[in-house]
């Protein structure tokens, strides 16, 4: 039967795994690398007391107790614990991978970018969205202009994903670029077949410009409750 210490060693390298490696732990953690490498490093010699546990978790937005419990089925955790709080846009086929949360100067880079080329030292989050492309990236919600009435609705601090190889259509939820700077909207079409954004959020006006740019089609979304 394993400790407590090595259950939550195991649980921590989880999350140091999920966020792209130890060095994003430590800063994550707000601790040196060398402290990090001491208690979840290869050759760990300090082990995870009950007090380190908890600022680990409060950390990571993990509930009182996460590091505790026993996770030995790693393969898939991440998708049985959180699936209840996915939500994919667009279903089918095959296998779901790690993608780097952006900020959203970030974001901003890539779209402006013609290489658009991912930055890889990032916190990363499970996208299981399947098919995504591997250029998909991940953005936080900010703001409540895609918090919905009814229905679908995104509010600030939902985790979307987004993939820029999709071709956007009418009635997809896009992240684009605009005379302000990027921004999460719905596509929508005129009569004219002039393309404009709209914000779920009725309080909030569509945006009507020439020339937006689509940056990327919006795949799923993720909101820890």
């Amino acid at each position: 039967m394993k400790t407590a210490e090595e259950i939550r060693l195991e649980n921590a390298r989880y999350l140091a795994e999920q966020a792209g490696g130890n060095a994003t732990f430590a800063e994550k953690i707000e601790r040196a690398p060398t402290q990090v490498s001491r208690i979840i490093g290869a050759r760990a010699t300090v082990s995870i007391g009950p007090v380190m546990a908890r600022h680990i978790e409060r950390c990571f937005g993990k509930p009182k107790g996460w590091l505790d419990q026993d996770r030995s089925a790693r393969e898939g955790l991440a998708v049985k614990e959180e699936a209840a709080n996915y939500s994919i846009e667009q279903p089918s086929a095959e296998k779901s991978l790690y993608v780097p949360i952006l900020s959203w100067v970030q974001a901003g880079d890539f779209c402006n970018s013609e290489t658009q080329v991912l930055p890889h030292d990032c916190e990363r989050i499970l996208c299981p969205t399947p098919k995504a492309s591997p250029r998909t990236f991940a953005l936080r919600v900010v703001g409540d202009s895609m918090t919905a009435p009814h229905g679908r609705s995104y509010p600030e601090g939902t985790v979307i994903f987004v993939d820029p190889d999709l071709q956007a259509a009418p009635g997809q939820r896009v992240i684009a670029r605009t005379f302000k700077g990027q921004t999460f909207k719905q596509l929508a079409i005129n009569e004219f077949s002039e393309l404009y954004l709209v914000p779920l959020n009725p309080s909030h006006k569509p945006i009507m410009e020439e020339n937006i740019e689509i940056c990327g089609v919006v795949i799923g979304s993720y909101m820890n409750e």
